[in-house]
């Protein structure tokens, strides 16, 4: 086990990450805008005002594991962003758009889903779990709870 600091420090730097992944607005080549459905939106303007995408990549500090992202902003560059950390297996869930709702991500492990979401507006909360090893992850990142909220998925993370 890290050391209480160790872990906070850890914690602190990929909330960074998170928002500098965020912020630089590059495109992984993959865009899903894919509204859930129900009556007129209310927490976004419309699916085509979001742009969604992630990525995985190899853990430099989990020899196997494999890190993910999923983000989506909108077109007001506001920001949904939820992220898996191999090493030590840390679930973030970070909320940067005003919207009166809380952000919500899903970690799916070897069939079992654990469902987090953010502090509210402004805030990147991180979750330390233990997940047994060499299982494959899924990443679900959502504007809200609401059945307008906008979602996006990525996979290839590794624990």
């Amino acid at each position: 086990m890290m050391r209480s600091k160790t872990r906070g420090l850890l914690i602190a730097l990929m909330s960074a990450f998170v928002l500098a992944i965020s912020s630089t607005g590059a495109n992984a080549g993959v865009s899903t805008e894919s509204p859930s459905g129900g009556s007129a939106p209310t927490d976004v303007d419309t699916a085509a005002s979001w742009d969604c995408y992630g990525d995985s990549t190899p853990s430099s500090s989990d020899d196997g594991g494999r890190n993910m992202y999923s983000t989506c902003v909108s077109s007001n560059d506001d920001r949904v962003t939820a992220y898996f950390h191999a090493y030590d297996e840390i679930f973030s869930v970070c909320d940067w758009f005003p919207n009166g709702h809380h952000t919500v991500a899903k970690l799916t492990v070897g069939g079992e889903t654990y469902t987090r979401k953010s502090d509210g507006t402004n805030s990147c909360i991180s979750y330390d779990l233990n997940l047994a090893e060499g299982q494959a992850v899924k990443l679900e990142v959502r504007t809200s709870s609401s059945s307008n909220a906008v979602d996006y998925t990525q996979t290839g993370g590794r624990t």
